[in-house]
């Protein structure tokens, strides 16, 4: 019974209105005519906009509350539930009726969300708490009208393991696109690799990472969803985990190996570069699965390259080693990275549009076409050819060159394609110190030309110069990431370099200085650590 000053009496009727409405309503619907139905229900709501209003003058709206009055049990708070994910808690309870929780992570970097469904049963990921710290976390409870309850938490949290790399900020301007970044760590375990994919903020503080040492090597790509998940492929499986580790899909795609690439498509379907089981090479298929794994189609390379052409690397086995695909949705093709061989588009028929790379050596394919025919021709801003020396890729021009042992190609908006050009085996010369650059392509398919339209790192010299791995990725604000994922030298490093475009000036740069700390330093598999990728996100997606 409502009494005045009796402030929580409004909370229980409220709740008791909500509540119980459809179940007075359906019982006058079954019993009562159609005027005596209207007439109830109008006396009904009638009633409780009065008491509800009377209510108002201890409870007006927009008003904080104790929190006892929205949620009378406990806030449970539980670190790390899964054992996999140390920097997320799991927050649950109960609310007497329908709020929306708003999560306020204090700090130098403060992270703010906002879970917008009214509910009265909670089950909250709070993911972005500070490594070694008592995380203050303030929790605010706000009803359907704008009545709010807070409070705060303290939430203890480990130091990171000791073979996090040390994260340096070089240079941080306000160019900087806002958000944070994700970077795909492989710990070097001497043989193998353990997969900690960590996410840090604009400080260069890590905030969240995954331990996947379920699996027993490099788990990649890791990237995430637009729900806010990770998706993490390895072998023949393609997961998904929340921010909290929980497992939530398994994908199987049996006779196949994933490896390097998986990207959802416009349809929804998945597409993956693969290993084909039962056959004599690795890293020359692609398959696009349904989101039950089902096999759509498959794309076998070796029916439409040469597969004898050696002149970058010399391995019948691995002689493409496709490291990177991208779907274009206009013409439905696939833009492929070969990294022994260049990049190269093909139809959803397998067909070759076009090959971008050194014309040196390319010979005739399995299907009996010319390879060389497919060839795009370098050309200059006013359309003219560079020197045949330029075309084979024995030189290169002040304003053109190939790319070589590429990673990471992307179409722009506007229709270019933006690759990581690795400078491995640059101009067919092996081990020759070299540089990695940033570089965007204008390809004319209609003329079968490529013009060399920008580029970030040559500048930089050997200082970013990544012959394996890494990564590129333009920005919302249209700056450009060039992320070169291992720096080989007495210590060695990955650089992740945001520049401005297209004056190409430097709006951060982070240097993820590696420790080998569980493996001897020696340049082999698992012999380092690394880092794949990376990409600026929001932890929790906007």
């Amino acid at each position: 019974m409502y009494k005045p000053g009796d402030f929580s009496g409004f909370f229980y009727f409220r709740h008791f209105i909500i509540r119980n409405y459809l179940h007075v309503s359906q019982a006058i619907r079954f019993r009562l005519n159609r005027y005596d139905m209207y007439k109830y229900a109008f006396l009904f709501l009638l009633s409780g906009l009065l008491i509800l209003q009377s209510c108002r003058k201890d409870a007006a709206i927009g008003q904080r509350v104790d929190l006892a009055n929205l949620a009378p049990e406990d806030l449970r708070v539980e670190l790390n539930p899964n054992g996999n994910s140390p920097l997320s808690a799991a927050l649950t309870f109960e609310s007497i009726v329908p709020v929306r929780v708003s999560v306020r992570i204090n700090g130098e970097h403060p992270l703010e969300h906002t879970f917008e469904d009214l509910e009265t049963t909670h089950e909250h990921i709070i993911a972005g708490l500070y490594p070694g710290t008592d995380n203050e976390v303030d929790i605010t409870l706000t009803d359907a009208i704008g009545n709010f309850a807070s409070t705060t938490l303290t939430i203890t949290t480990d130091p990171l393991p000791n073979y996090f790399p040390d994260i340096e900020t070089n240079v941080i301007t306000p160019l900087r696109q806002d958000g944070w970044t994700l970077t795909e760590f492989g710990v070097g375990l001497g043989t193998s690799f353990l997969s900690v994919p960590f996410i840090f903020d604009e400080a260069g503080k890590v905030r969240w990472f995954l331990e996947l040492d379920v699996f027993s090597d490099l788990s990649f790509p890791v990237k995430q969803l637009p729900n806010g998940n990770m998706l993490v492929s390895y072998l023949d499986h393609i997961y998904e985990y929340d921010l909290l580790g929980n497992e939530i899909n398994d994908i199987y795609i049996p006779g196949y190996f994933q490896h390097h690439e998986t990207r959802i498509m416009p349809n929804g379907n998945y597409l993956l570069a693969v290993d084909k089981e039962g056959i004599s090479t690795v890293e020359d298929h692609i398959i696009e699965i349904s989101p039950n794994g089902t096999l759509v189609q498959e794309w076998d390379l070796r029916e439409i390259l040469d597969m004898d052409r050696y002149d970058l690397v010399e391995d019948p086995v691995d002689w493409f080693h496709n490291n990177a695909v991208w779907y274009s949705e206009d013409d439905d093709c696939l833009i492929i990275s070969g990294r022994n061989q260049g990049v190269v588009k093909v139809t959803r028929n397998n067909e070759l549009v076009w090959i971008l790379a050194p014309h040196q050596g390319w010979g005739v394919a399995a299907n009996g076409l010319d390879n060389s025919d497919w060839l795009l021709t370098a050309v200059d801003a006013t359309g003219n050819a560079y020197p045949d020396e330029v075309q084979q890729g024995t030189t290169e021009s002040p304003s053109f060159d190939w790319t070589w042992g590429q990673h990471a190609p992307m179409l722009l908006p506007n229709g270019n394609i933006f690759i990581f050009d690795n400078g491995f085996n640059r101009h067919f010369l092996p081990g020759e110190p070299s540089f990695s650059r940033a570089v965007e392509y204008r390809i004319d398919e209609a003329a079968m030309t490529v013009q060399q339209i920008w580029q970030y790192g040559k500048e930089r010299g050997t200082e970013c110069w990544a012959p394996i791995i890494s990564d590129v990725d333009r920005l919302q604000n249209t700056n450009r990431i060039m992320h070169s994922g291992i720096v080989f030298g007495p210590t060695s490093y990955a650089k992740i370099i945001e520049v401005t475009f297209p004056d190409a000036s430097v709006a951060s740069e982070i240097t993820l200085q590696f420790k080998n700390a569980l493996s001897d330093g020696a340049l082999a598999w698992g012999g380092l650590d690394l880092s794949y990728r990376s990409e600026r996100i929001y932890l929790y997606p906007r």
